[in-house]
């Protein structure tokens, strides 16, 4: 069990045993802006597992899951507070930063390894988000801006295919089901639209009670927590 605590005073991430609790690893972290993003898991191939944290302080880092060791790090990729969360897809990594009610800026990085340092790919700077992750589909990158504008992305070059604004208010994560991709909102509306280089507007439906954490899917169900 891996935990991030990046804040004002003393940040550091833990490796405990999954087991009995007992501490694995701690790295120490610079501290800065508090980084609400969970760090996500990198599977390199042919390589060890990596953990994908990002944090103001120290950037978009990629540290070996069994040690603790930093294996890469992008310092200076993420100016702002981090409160999405990174994810992995096509080889690149993508993170993002933000302030107040929008987000600023998006990294798809390369990470590095024995035969090539990290390097930043591409940034946007346009309807990135600030709460919500990025989800990617296939070969195209979907990004749900806090203020309800959606846009689809070449994932490897960052090109724009679409964006188009659905409205509503958001602070939950889009997630992808099969062809679609929904997103429930702080006013109660679940907005689906299709996982596709083309907008299409599929649904919105009204459940009149108010949304932030991000729903889950399993065994073909669908869980929404609301906050009412």
């Amino acid at each position: 069990v891996w935990i991030a605590n990046d804040n004002g005073a003393q940040s550091a991430i833990v490796a405990l045993d999954a087991v009995s609790g007992d501490l694995r690893w701690r790295i120490p972290r610079p501290s800065g802006d508090t980084s609400f993003a969970s760090p996500c898991l990198f599977e390199p191939k042919d390589q060890r597992k990596q953990l994908i944290a990002t944090s103001t302080a120290a950037g978009l880092v990629g540290i070996d899951v069994e040690t603790g060791q930093v294996a890469w790090q992008i310092k200076e990729a993420l100016p702002l507070r981090c409160v999405g969360s990174p994810i992995v897809a096509g080889g690149l990594v993508f993170a993002t930063c933000g302030e107040g009610g929008g987000g600023k800026v998006l990294v798809a990085a390369k990470p590095g390894n024995a035969e090539h340092d990290p390097e930043v790919v591409y940034r946007l700077e346009q309807s990135v988000p600030y709460v919500p992750t990025p989800v990617v589909v296939g070969d195209l990158l979907f990004l749900w801006h806090d203020r309800g504008t959606v846009s689809c992305h070449d994932a490897a070059t960052g090109r724009q295919h679409w964006r188009q604004r659905v409205g509503g208010d958001f602070h939950s994560s889009p997630i992808r089901i099969g062809d679609r991709i929904l997103a429930a909102s702080r006013g109660g509306e679940v907005v689906v639209v299709a996982a596709a280089p083309k907008f299409e507007l599929l649904a919105r439906n009204v459940l009149d009670e108010p949304f932030v954490a991000t729903p889950a899917v399993a065994d073909d169900r669908l869980y929404i927590r609301t906050d009412a």
